[in-house]
């Protein structure tokens, strides 16, 4: 009969080589579940989509509009085009150091780009089209050397001062 010392030991190698195996939930990136949530709670949703698919009983990885990697199961993208969703641009996207695009076009967002998504370092695509944004276009994103799809009427807007 085995000890409970050597299952123990034996329990804990399995443990942190194959987590999968030993809980049924899948690991979860609490940053990016927060920086989610945090975008959530900034904006109102007249039709109810995010209300009724972004829920905490289903990995974000499968919420509308998220993509995610495979192996790190980290959010790379944003598509929340024409849902028409109130409100603001969170700072806290920033936190989603994957993100690689970003399409809130055709909302009606208001207030201004947040200075902090100059900060996301694999962002290659930035949709905010046709929204109610104001204010500067923080130079920040203009400095980032992965930014390569910017809609146009970025390139209207006043730029930031310093």
């Amino acid at each position: 009969m085995i000890s409970s010392a050597l299952f123990l030991a034996m329990l804990f190698i399995l443990a942190s080589c194959c987590p999968q195996t030993v809980t049924s939930r899948p690991l979860i990136n609490f940053t990016d579940l927060e920086s989610l949530l945090a975008f959530k709670s900034h904006v109102s949703d007249p039709h109810g989509v995010l209300d009724a698919n972004w829920t905490t009983n289903t990995s974000f990885c499968m919420w509308l509009g998220i993509s995610c990697s495979r192996r790190r199961q980290r959010v790379t993208a944003i598509s929340l085009r024409g849902l028409s969703l109130h409100g603001t641009i969170s700072p806290h996207v920033a936190n989603l150091s994957f993100l690689s695009q970003l399409d809130l076009g055709d909302n009606t967002l208001t207030g201004s780009i947040p200075r902090s998504l100059g900060r996301l370092p694999r962002l290659t695509d930035l949709v905010l089209e046709e929204n109610s944004l104001s204010g500067a276009v923080p130079s920040t994103i203009f400095n980032m050397s992965s930014l390569v799809n910017v809609q146009q009427s970025l390139w209207y807007s006043p730029f930031e001062q310093y």
